[in-house]
């Protein structure tokens, strides 16, 4: 559940976060959290190739067929360093 009275949003509840820098937060309980941390891009790639792998080359490759499946394979697939399945 988000929590929107956690004092991680206290900092983009006053003047919005656009052009501000993270910073890492301790709380008197010893609670450490990074503010903005939902604006982290470092995961990025690996969640758009997970996306890809997992939700999108799997309806591809069962509506494509057998023959389109191995052209991508020998092509895109190659040179992404992918394999999609039948």
């Amino acid at each position: 559940m988000l929590d929107l009275l956690h004092p991680m949003y206290q900092a983009t509840a006053s003047y919005g976060h656009f052009g501000r820098k993270a910073k890492e937060i301790v709380l008197p309980s010893g609670e450490k959290f990074t503010t903005f941390s939902w604006e982290k891009t470092d995961r990025a790639e690996a969640l758009r190739k997970d996306a890809l792998v997992k939700a999108i080359m799997p309806g591809f490759a069962q509506r494509c067929g057998a023959d389109c499946v191995a052209n991508w394979n020998a092509t895109i697939g190659k040179s992404l360093g992918l394999k999609m399945g039948q």
